[in-house]
């Protein structure tokens, strides 16, 4: 009960719509969680987060493959990097393997080796493979494959359709962002 009052009390100081974060309430055409919450439990609201996440990433190796061709590998890196579900949930649905590299914080790593190369001291940016391990590799579950093979195609057309939709939001928040948050 003290948990769930100070939960309370820390989204009741909170603005309307504070840092632009709106929830749709309405999951794959089931009831509203709030008229029946045993029907989706944390887990299930979790897991979906990050299969979002994850669509919306094979979105963008969509993208780069029109642009330069299927990559040769896949690295995984970054916080996610560190959740083994994220990584196999990754290689899951690229259907393909998901390496984790032994520097998987690699933005920082990324950063040097540009700065290293524009001072001269490496020839190619391809040198970063020199500074990068490998530690473990996904390799993809067939038996998923199905189910992410009909999910991706309705992320995908769910995201074009609420493209305009999108807007009207940002154009929302964009209308209230100057405004003061009430007191209490």
């Amino acid at each position: 009960d003290r948990k769930r009052k100070r939960t309370y009390s820390s989204v009741s100081s909170l603005y309307i719509l504070f840092q632009n974060l709106l929830l749709f309430d309405f999951i794959l055409y089931q009831r509203c969680l709030t008229e029946n919450p045993q029907m989706h439990t944390r887990a299930h609201m979790l897991r979906a987060v990050l299969e979002g996440i994850v669509y919306n990433l094979y979105t963008v190796l969509l993208a780069l493959e029109e642009v330069v061709g299927q990559p040769k590998s896949i690295l995984a890196t970054g916080g996610f990097a560190r959740s083994e579900l994220w990584r196999q949930m990754l290689s899951d649905v690229f259907e393909r393997p998901v390496t984790v590299p032994q520097a998987f914080e690699s933005s920082c790593l990324g950063a040097a080796v540009v700065g290293m190369k524009s001072i001269g001291v490496i020839d190619e940016l391809a040198e970063v493979r020199n500074f990068v391990g490998k530690t473990e590799t996904y390799a993809p579950n067939p038996d998923h494959f199905d189910v992410y093979r009909e999910l991706v195609p309705i992320y995908i057309r769910l995201t074009r359709q609420l493209k305009t939709e999108y807007q009207t939001i940002a154009d929302f928040q964009h209308k209230y962002a100057q405004k003061e948050p009430e007191t209490n």
